[in-house]
């Protein structure tokens, strides 16, 4: 077994009060940690209101997925705690940290103009069928998307789903047999700042990448029928392993 990094999926809106006092208890949580103890990802919503100029049909897809239906909300590990992002605590990241994980997960990532390339590698340390790898390309920081709510700068925003919201299904696992996965993604046409949620980013001829520099990459395994999230994982830059200050990915 391996220790499990937690895999945080936080659904937020720059059109809601509770959720800028929600991401500042989260930020606040997660710095008891190292960055390389944890993943996290932002989905910006529709609602309320216009909602969040950066949401996207992919967010919308995995709020559907878990049946969220209010903001501010952090869901940890899949199935693990799901929570009002004002309620997260450290004893809920400890305990999930606690859960040893029989999967490992490494990757990396290149950014070349506008395309990403990205390779996984995945170690079981036991059998496993009917999983699904997630991987999601988000921007660090971003300062475009301000609402009504007060914030003005956002962090860890989800901008593309690789290859979609329903993941790459993988094949059959087994225990000391590694699997490798190659992934890359072009964002097509010019910057486009949506003017709300309700004209979401068209992907196929526009993107919403405030600095192609500032990207990331994060991926995890899931379990569809049960939600259980095995192991997840924050990519390395290797053009750059230190792009982000904020955010290093090995202990």
């Amino acid at each position: 077994a391996t220790i499990r990094r937690p895999m945080l999926e936080s659904f937020s809106s720059s059109t809601s009060g509770p959720c800028a006092t929600g991401n500042i208890n989260v930020s606040s949580v997660l710095q008891g940690y190292q960055n390389c103890q944890y993943s996290i990802l932002k989905y910006p919503m529709n609602w309320p209101g216009v909602g969040d100029p950066y949401y996207t049909n992919e967010g919308g897809d995995r709020r559907l997925y878990y049946n969220v239906n209010a903001v501010p909300n952090v869901i940890v590990d899949g199935n693990f705690w799901q929570v009002n992002s004002n309620s997260l605590t450290s004893q809920i990241i400890d305990s999930s940290i606690a859960q040893l994980s029989f999967i490992d997960i490494s990757s990396s990532y290149s950014v070349t103009g506008q395309t990403v390339d990205f390779q996984v590698t995945i170690d079981p340390f036991s059998n496993f069928s009917n999983l699904t790898l997630y991987a999601a390309i988000f921007e660090y920081q971003t300062f475009n998307n301000i609402g009504t709510n007060g914030e003005n700068q956002f962090y860890y925003v989800m901008k593309k789903m690789v290859p979609g919201s329903t993941g790459f299904s993988l094949p059959n696992l087994q225990t000391g047999v590694s699997v490798v996965e190659n992934f890359s993604y072009t964002f097509q046409g010019a910057y486009t700042l949506p003017p709300n949620a309700n004209s979401p980013i068209n992907h196929t001829i526009q993107h919403s990448i405030e600095d192609f520099s500032n990207l990331g990459v994060v991926t995890w395994i899931q379990d569809d029928v049960t939600k259980e999230i095995l192991q997840s994982k924050v990519s390395t830059n290797i053009n750059s392993p230190a792009m982000s200050t904020d955010y290093v990915t090995s202990c």
